[in-house]
């Protein structure tokens, strides 16, 4: 008779569902987005705008400030901006005064959650988040559209958060990506990121015709393929300790 596969396929299985387990968490946080390993410039507690100003050199200066307990997905407060009706700049900030140029190269994304309120009348006409434009010392200026739309508001009669993701490496100098050039070359004098937002029909402003649009938890994100590289420390540390035990 052969003995050779006499161990119960059940207890096999018992003692591989450690390391199953673990591959698994790892093809998780592979391709599902974490704020764990975020680096949050933007989260507008206790009063402060963390740096933002209105967007420069605009024919209008959208009015910023931080609200308690409204559009807030990180903590207590958001950003709120009153954009004119005809007018697409919102808040502007230079990355470089909360983070440093090596948390810009090490994270290719660029995440922030903002809220549209239609049913609460902040919007009534429109309200929209097209574009995001980088400016830097060096003279670059670059703009696209995040890449995960929707992008705007879903109408007068609902709600709505859209977390909106911006793909660093589609901003390109001279064909090569924004974030392999800083890798090579001098870290300019200013970051500056800067939204391109417009809302309409709202009650805020002298002509009570400004839409209110609302920011939070800006931050860095890396790409999975740098959070699955985390990630493979894990199987390695179940085998490590396995063998311990064993000893």
């Amino acid at each position: 008779m052969n003995q050779m596969n006499s161990t119960p396929v059940s207890i096999v299985r018992i003692k591989r569902t450690p390391m199953l387990l673990a591959f698994l968490a790892i093809a998780m946080l592979g391709v599902a987005p974490s704020n764990s390993f975020a680096v949050v410039f933007g989260d507008f507690e206790n009063g402060s705008l963390d740096g933002w100003i209105p967007a420069p050199f605009q024919s209008y200066t959208p009015a910023l400030s931080s609200v308690l307990g409204v559009g807030n997905t990180l903590n207590q407060s958001s950003l709120a901006v009153d954009n004119a009706a005809n007018d697409f700049w919102g808040p502007a900030k230079d990355l470089l005064s909360s983070v440093t140029a090596a948390d810009i190269i090490a994270n290719r994304y660029i995440r922030v959650d903002v809220t549209f309120r239609g049913l609460a009348g902040d919007i009534t006409g429109y309200g929209q988040v097209t574009n995001m434009a980088i400016n830097d010392g060096s003279g670059f200026f670059q703009q696209h559209a995040p890449i995960n739309p929707p992008n705007n508001w879903d109408g007068p009669g609902s709600n709505v958060v859209r977390s909106l993701t911006w793909d660093l490496d589609q901003y390109l100098v001279g064909g090569v990506p924004y974030r392999q050039w800083l890798a090579a070359n001098t870290t300019p004098s200013h970051i500056t990121a800067w939204f391109v937002a417009q809302g309409g029909g709202g009650p805020f402003g002298p002509n009570m015709n400004l839409g209110r649009i609302y920011y939070d938890n800006a931050r860095l994100v890396p790409e999975p393929a740098s959070l699955l590289l985390i990630g493979l420390a894990v199987p390695a540390l179940v085998v490590a300790t396995r063998r311990r035990l064993r000893k």
